[in-house]
């Protein structure tokens, strides 16, 4: 059987459960990037990880794939609770809870709590053969953290954990560096797959350094200075208003006469309207 029909039994089996119970446990205005969208994309990505490896890599292909979904789906689930590092503990909490309301056993699914409450410790000394679902869970939200996308993620998340706004584009960028080469260095076997989203982190780590080089160098006609805070701007007032991503889209005048906020709006939209995968 092919992994494309491995990968649907999956999603018919687990995703509308998974669906439900997650909007039940996460309310998407709190934290809107780490939301039931991030997890869909996670999702997206963790499946076209596992059409581009070897297949007779995976034991038991239906049943690691049905782990690999409820891991994607629930990974940052308990930022409901704990937005900062601890949160994959939270989040296997709330896993546990899924796997209770639908009959399935802690002890079977010990390696789907370990790799969600591991997936965001980002030492990265994992092999391939270590852990291939704990690798697949956290390159797969790595992966999420590149684009535009990627852009609004971080510097929201980063917000609620209290670092200041012009200690963001350093540490982002520094954070986004080491996920892409650990991405790399773990899938160079496959360089269709990794020059893909090559051209999504270039795309964030030119962002942010050009904000560095900015604040050393200052220029007060600088579009790109003033556009990382206006978007900085938006997105806290997003928070406190507790809105969602959708209303940090909306054409609200806030921020817009910025001229290249509108342009910045408009590429975040593209990407979430078509999925990368």
């Amino acid at each position: 059987m092919k992994i494309e029909r491995y990968i649907k039994l999956s999603e018919q089996k687990f995703i509308p459960s998974l669906e439900l119970f997650f909007r039940s446990v996460y309310d998407d205005k709190k934290y809107p990037s780490h939301g039931i969208d991030h997890h869909r994309r996670v999702w997206n990505y963790a499946r076209e990880i596992l059409q581009t490896i070897h297949q007779d890599e995976i034991n038991d292909p239906q049943l690691f794939i049905d782990k690999l979904l409820i891991a994607c789906y629930l990974h940052d689930s308990g930022m409901a609770v704990e937005p900062g590092e601890k949160h994959g503990f939270e989040s296997r909490k709330v896993c546990e809870v899924f796997l209770s309301n639908n009959n399935l056993k802690n002890s079977d699914y010990k390696d789907v709590l370990n790799a969600i409450e591991n997936h965001d410790k980002k030492e990265y000394q994992i092999t391939e053969t270590d852990d291939k679902l704990l690798l697949i869970l956290s390159v797969a939200d790595d992966l999420d953290a590149f684009g535009y996308i990627g852009i609004y993620r971080y510097i929201e998340i980063y917000l609620v954990r209290g670092i200041k706004a012009e200690l963001l584009a350093e540490v982002i960028r520094n954070n986004a560096r080491k996920r892409f080469e650990n991405f790399e260095n773990k899938f160079r076997a496959f360089p269709e797959l990794v020059n893909k989203h090559k051209a999504r982190f270039k795309l964030i780590d030119d962002f942010f350094n050009k904000e560095i080089y900015q604040k050393n160098k200052p220029d007060p006609y600088s579009q790109l200075h003033s556009v990382y805070y206006s978007i900085i701007d938006r997105i806290s007032i997003n928070l406190k208003s507790e809105g969602t991503i959708f209303s940090f889209l909306s054409n609200d005048g806030n921020g817009l006469n910025d001229p290249l906020l509108p342009e910045f709006i408009e590429n975040l939209n593209r990407e979430l309207d078509f999925p990368n995968v």
